[in-house]
C-alpha cells in the first residue's frame, strides 16, 4: 500500500478513552485515502512491539488502540497524551522515510443470489431508483469493494464505495430479524449479515457462504477486496449444503 502526504484530508485527533484507550481520528467521511492512511498508521504501531498494546480497532476514519494502563505507564516517562502525540509524530517521520509497507489483504469472490425471496428489497429499490432489478444486480456485482472495518456484529464488514446508482439510505425502521447471509446496502456501503439479528440496511440478496464462526473467525478483514457475483437458487442450495465451502 503506497503512503501519499498529499491523501490525508486532516491533521490527526486525539482522545483519551478513559484509561484504558486512545482513539486517533481523521475527518469523519468515507474516503480511501484517509482509510489507507488508518491502516498505515496502524501498521507503523504494530510494528513497534509495544506489549503495553493489547489491541488495535481501525475503521473508516479513526484508530483505537486498547492498553494495558500498568503496564505502559512502566515504560512511560510523559503523560499518556504525550505519549499519543509522539506516536503521531513518529509517523509523521515514517512517512517521509517510507513511501509505501506491506499489507497482506485478500481478494475475496462472494457468491450471491439475487432471487426476490432473498432480495426482499430489490422490487422497491429499483421502483425508487427507475431500473430494473437486473440493473441493481449488474451494477452492484460490477465493482470490486474494500473492506474499511468490520464491526456492529462479529465479522460484519462495512465496504464500499456502492455505486450511487443504486445508494440507498436504512429503513427508517430496523427490521426486527435480518437472516445471515443477507447482503444490503445503506447509503455508500455495501456489507452481509454474519448471523440472524435485526437490522435496517436495504437487503438485495443473500449468500450461501459462512461469515463468521467462532472457529475460523472472520471471513473478511479491514484491507480485504470484495466481488460479488450472482448465483442461481439451484446453486445457492447446493453450496449452503457444502460444510466446508472454500471460496
Amino acid at each position: 500500500m503506497k503512503i501519499n502526504e498529499n491523501d490525508k484530508k486532516s491533521s490527526w485527533q486525539i482522545h483519551l478513552l478513559g484509561d484504558h484507550a486512545i482513539l486517533f481520528s481523521l475527518k469523519e467521511i468515507i474516503d480511501t485515502a484517509i482509510n489507507a492512511e488508518v491502516h498505515a498508521f496502524n501498521y507503523f504501531i504494530q510494528s513497534k512491539n509495544i506489549h503495553a498494546i493489547k489491541d488495535f480497532i481501525p475503521a473508516y476514519h479513526s484508530l483505537t488502540i486498547v492498553y494495558d494502563i500498568i503496564a505502559l505507564q512502566k515504560l512511560l516517562q510523559q503523560s499518556i497524551h504525550e505519549f499519543a502525540q509522539s506516536l503521531v509524530n513518529e509517523f509523521e517521520q515514517f512517512k517521509k522515510e517510507n513511501n509505501s509497507f506491506a499489507l497482506t489483504t485478500n481478494h475475496i469472490k462472494v457468491p450471491v443470489c439475487y432471487e426476490l425471496d432473498f432480495g426482499i428489497d430489490l422490487e422497491k429499490i429499483a421502483k425508487e431508483k427507475n431500473c430494473s432489478v437486473k440493473e441493481i444486480i449488474e451494477i452492484h456485482t460490477s465493482k470490486t469493494y474494500q473492506v474499511f472495518c468490520v464491526g456492529f456484529l462479529p465479522g460484519f464488514a462495512y465496504m464500499g464505495k456502492v455505486d450511487e446508482k443504486i445508494q440507498v439510505p436504512r429503513h427508517a425502521k430496523p427490521r426486527p430479524l435480518v437472516s445471515a447471509g443477507s447482503v444490503g446496502i445503506a447509503g455508500a456501503q455495501t456489507g452481509i449479515y454474519p448471523k440472524n439479528s435485526p437490522g435496517g440496511w436495504q437487503i438485495i440478496g443473500r449468500t450461501p457462504i459462512t461469515i463468521f464462526d467462532p472457529v475460523q473467525l472472520a471471513l473478511f478483514a479491514p484491507g480485504d477486496m470484495v466481488s460479488f457475483y450472482p448465483i442461481s437458487l439451484d446453486e445457492f442450495n447446493s453450496l449452503q449444503k457444502e460444510t466446508n465451502h472454500v471460496i
